[in-house]
């Protein structure tokens, strides 16, 4: 299942730490897949790899929607 992610028990950790702070999820391109750029309510930044597009934009709306 290359260029596929299932949703994790990292990613659900994040959600749970994160999803009512966050303020801005954003699909960004990386040499080996793609990132979800992450800001928090306070200003703070992390980021998601991914290895689709798909899974990416799936987990920034997961999180904009938490």
């Amino acid at each position: 299942m290359s260029g596929y992610d299932r949703f994790s028990s990292q990613e659900a950790a994040n959600i749970q730490a994160f999803g009512s702070d966050v303020k801005d999820a954003t699909v960004l391109a990386d040499g080996n897949g793609f990132v979800v750029q992450v800001e928090t309510a306070q200003g703070d930044f992390f980021s998601l790899p991914h290895t689709s597009y798909a899974s990416a934009s799936a987990t920034a709306e997961r999180l904009l929607c938490a």
